[in-house]
C-alpha cells in the first residue's frame, strides 16, 4: 500500500484532552479517529491490527470447537426484563422502540439473547455441550468515556458462549476457555494476571478478570505477594466486608502481604452457572426425558481495548511497537530524497514485496525526510527499510528494526531472506 494513497494520516498535534499514550498514539499514527464522546472509527491501519487481533482469538475458539456465529444489535426488552438485567444495567443501557412502539435494548452484552437462542433449539443431552461465539458491537452509556478505546460506549467485543447438562462439565470448560485466554495473551505479547472478581449486572456464580498491569489503567487487583492469591479490589473489599490498602495481611493464608498494581482489564470469563437457564426456562431433556435447566459460562475479550492494552505495554517515546502478528504491515518501506535512483530502486523493491505477497506500507510522499523517519517510529511496524542516496552509495538499502537501535545496508537482493529469518 502506498502511503501517499492511504486514508487517514499520522497528525503532527492532538487535542490536548488526550492524556493515556495509547490513545495520543493511536490518534497521532492514523489509526482511530474519534466520531462523538466515547465513539470511535477505526480507520484502515487501525482495522488491519483489529482484523489480526480478531482472527487471533477466533483461531483458539474454533480450536476448541467452538462455533462462530452473528446474531442482531437489537434485543427484544422482555429477554432483558428476565433476569432484571434491564434493570441491573440502568443508564448504561440503551433502550430504543420501534414505529410499533416495540422496545429493544441496544446490546451491551448477550447471555440471555444466547440462552433463548439455544432454548428454542429444544436440545438434548446428546447435543453438548453447544459452544458459540461472535464478534460484534456493544453499547454501554458510559458516564465518563475515557482513555480512547479502554472505554468507550460502542465496542466490538468478541463474546463466547457454553452451554452444558452438569455443573461439572461447565467447570470442565470453563478451565478451557480459561486456559485458551492465557494462550490468546501469549499469542498478543500480553502478560495477564487472573483475578477472581465481582461479576456486577452480568451475573453467575464465579468469574475471572484477566489483569495487564499498567500505569495507565483505571483497575487495582490485589495480590498476595506470599501465596500469589490474587482478586479484584472490589471482589476481595466485597467478600471480606472491609476496605483493605497497600501491605495489608493477606486474608486467605494471612502470613503474605497484599500488593496493590493499577491494571487494564483485558479478557473477562464468567462460570454463570444456572443464573439465565432457570429464569429464562432454558432447559435440556435428559436421558430419562425429563426437562433440566441448563449450565452455562460467558467468556468476552474487546478487540478495541485489546488493540489499546497492547499499546500501553508496547510503546516509547518515539510511537508505537507492534508486536510482529499486529502489525498492520510486515514491512514499512521508506525512501529519502528526490533523486531518480532511489525512486526507481525503492518502486522495484515495492513491486517485489507485492510479488511475493509481502504486506507493505511504501511512504512515497514528497514531504521532508526527517518527517517519513518520524511517521515510521509513530506508526510502529517492526521491519523497516529506507532507501536513500546514502543507502545506494553504501551498497543498497538501509534495514532496521523498530525494537533496537541497529540498522545495516544490505543489498537489496537480501531484504527478502532478512525479513523471512526475522518473521520466523
Amino acid at each position: 500500500m502506498r502511503y501517499s494513497e492511504i486514508f487517514g494520516k499520522t497528525l503532527k498535534n492532538i487535542p490536548a484532552d488526550i492524556q493515556l499514550p495509547s490513545h495520543q498514539l493511536l490518534v497521532k499514527g492514523g489509526f482511530i479517529r474519534q466520531v462523538s464522546s466515547g465513539r470511535f472509527a477505526i480507520l484502515p491501519l487501525g482495522y488491519l491490527v483489529s482484523e489480526k487481533v480478531v482472527n487471533i482469538i477466533d483461531a483458539k475458539m474454533r480450536e476448541l470447537g467452538s462455533l462462530r456465529i452473528e446474531t442482531p444489535t437489537l434485543h427484544p426488552i422482555e429477554i432483558w426484563k428476565k433476569t432484571n438485567r434491564d434493570q441491573a444495567f440502568g443508564d448504561l443501557m440503551h433502550v430504543v422502540e420501534d414505529h410499533r412502539e416495540a422496545k429493544f435494548a441496544l446490546g451491551a452484552t448477550a447471555e440471555g439473547l444466547m440462552t433463548e437462542l439455544v432454548k428454542a433449539e429444544n436440545p438434548t443431552y446428546r447435543d453438548f455441550p453447544i459452544l458459540i461465539h461472535q464478534f460484534s458491537q456493544k453499547f454501554r452509556d458510559e458516564m465518563r468515556p475515557r482513555g480512547g478505546l479502554l472505554r468507550v460506549r460502542e465496542f466490538m467485543m468478541k463474546d463466547a458462549y457454553s452451554f452444558h447438562t452438569t455443573e461439572d462439565d461447565l467447570k470442565e470448560w470453563y478451565q478451557k476457555y480459561f486456559d485458551a485466554y492465557l494462550e490468546i495473551a501469549k499469542s498478543l505479547d500480553l502478560t495477564v494476571v487472573p483475578v477472581v472478581a465481582d461479576s456486577g449486572a452480568i451475573g453467575g456464580d464465579y468469574n475471572h478478570e484477566f489483569m495487564v498491569e499498567s500505569a495507565s489503567g483505571e483497575d487495582l487487583f490485589v495480590k498476595c505477594e506470599s501465596c500469589h492469591s490474587a482478586w479484584s479490589l472490589e471482589k476481595l473489599e466485597k467478600d471480606e466486608n472491609k476496605k483493605f490498602e497497600d501491605g495489608d495481611a493477606c486474608p486467605k493464608c494471612e502470613s503474605g502481604a497484599l500488593k496493590f498494581t493499577r491494571s487494564i482489564e483485558w479478557g473477562h470469563t464468567f462460570n454463570q452457572g444456572q443464573f439465565y437457564s432457570i429464569p429464562h426456562k432454558a432447559n435440556f431433556v435428559d436421558q430419562d426425558g425429563a426437562q433440566k435447566p441448563l449450565w452455562q459460562g460467558a467468556y468476552g475479550i474487546g478487540i478495541g481495548r485489546t488493540m489499546a492494552t497492547v499499546v500501553e505495554t508496547h510503546h516509547d517515546d518515539k510511537g508505537i511497537m507492534w508486536p510482529k502478528n499486529l502489525a498492520p504491515y510486515k514491512v514499512h518501506l521508506t525512501s529519502l530524497g528526490p533523486s531518480e535512483e532511489v525512486s526507481e530502486l525503492a518502486d522495484k523493491v515495492y513491486s517485489d514485496f507485492n510479488e511475493n505477497g509481502t504486506t507493505v506500507l511504501f511512504d512515497d510522499r514528497n514531504v521532508h525526510p526527517g518527517e517519513k523517519l518520524q511517521d515510521m517510529d509513530l506508526i510502529g511496524i517492526p521491519f523497516r527499510v529506507v532507501i536513500s542516496t546514502r543507502s545506494i552509495g553504501g551498497g543498497g538499502v538501509e534495514v532496521s528494526y523498530r525494537d533496537n537501535e541497529k540498522s545495516d545496508v544490505v543489498p537489496a537482493s537480501q531484504i527478502a531472506d532478512l525479513l523471512n529469518s526475522f518473521y520466523t
